[in-house]
């Protein structure tokens, strides 16, 4: 499992509360919803290749998108 998105090391912030928005969570790299749509089987989206570590808040905001898209979206902001 990875830690991606802005680079930052977030190890520590698993001592801030849960509910924190900087708090870690799991990240699916190819949502959920995006797999489900497009049709990909349950066996790729739950693979553990496909899942990152995270804050709360880039998690949220990245929402139904996929990785790449997310990154470009980002950095086009």
């Amino acid at each position: 499992m990875e830690w991606i998105y802005d680079g930052e090391y977030i190890k520590v912030n698993f001592n801030l509360k849960h509910t924190d928005v900087n708090f870690p969570t799991v990240d699916h790299k190819i949502s959920i919803v995006y797999g489900f749509k497009n049709n990909t089987p349950p066996e790729e989206i739950s693979k553990i290749e496909n899942l990152c570590i995270t804050k709360r808040k880039i998690n949220s905001s990245k929402s139904h998108n996929i990785e790449s898209d997310f990154i470009i979206k980002k950095d086009q902001s």
